[in-house]
């Protein structure tokens, strides 16, 4: 059987309704993603788009982040972003809503935490 044509769509990111703004606005900055429904203001499910990497925000009532590193719910998810500065992106991050990670496990990946509380780690590019 030949393999159909399946490509990549979203990451989809869950999140309380009243993070949605706070949510679109810190990954639009820290992506260089675009917003795509705009004419709605948000509309149901924002979608995030970076030509190829696209991220749909799914907002829902009685949201509960996750609670990283511990098992009580989990890290329900995480990006690692590839960069070449990792102090330079933890301040940056800071500066835009981001919180660091209270556990960190080496030096080559920087542990973050979104406006939501999803983990997301900046990882060392290695020339």
């Amino acid at each position: 059987m030949n393999r159909p044509d399946i490509r990549f769509g979203a990451v989809t990111i869950d999140c309380a309704p009243h993070q949605t703004r706070q949510m679109v606005d810190f990954y639009c900055k820290l992506l260089d993603l675009t917003l795509e429904n705009q004419e709605d203001e948000l509309g149901p499910f924002p979608y995030l788009d970076g030509n190829g990497f696209n991220i749909t925000l799914q907002p829902e009532e009685g949201y509960q982040p996750p609670t990283w590193p511990s098992l009580e719910r989990g890290q329900q998810m995480h990006l690692d972003l590839m960069v070449h500065d990792i102090p330079e992106a933890v301040a940056y991050a800071l500066e835009i809503g981001a919180t660091e990670s209270k556990e960190q496990y080496s030096k080559n990946w920087h542990i973050m935490l979104d406006p939501a509380g999803h983990p997301f780690c900046f990882c060392k590019i290695t020339d």
